[in-house]
């Protein structure tokens, strides 16, 4: 892990984000963030390639993207959130 992981908000849900380094040569990068938040039972968990070494810089837009139309309309369809 690259430090603790932080509070974040998905809508509605509550959750929690985390970046974490990898150990391996990958071209597409070596650092990710986990995003994982929840609806009474129901979980979700995102996991974002980042090109860099700087994944804050790029957390805002994963929570942007998560809390878009599209992810949002999808989780209340499949889930019935």
């Amino acid at each position: 892990p690259l430090g603790t992981g932080r509070p974040i908000s998905i809508a509605w849900m509550k959750g929690r984000s985390r970046a974490y380094k990898l150990n391996t040569r990958n071209p597409n990068g070596n650092t990710v963030i986990s995003v994982v938040f929840n609806e009474r039972c129901d979980m979700l968990v995102a996991t974002a390639m980042v090109g860099d070494d700087r994944p804050a810089a790029t957390e805002s837009s994963v929570i942007e993207f998560l809390n878009g139309n599209t992810v949002m309309r999808w989780a209340e369809i499949t889930l019935g959130l």
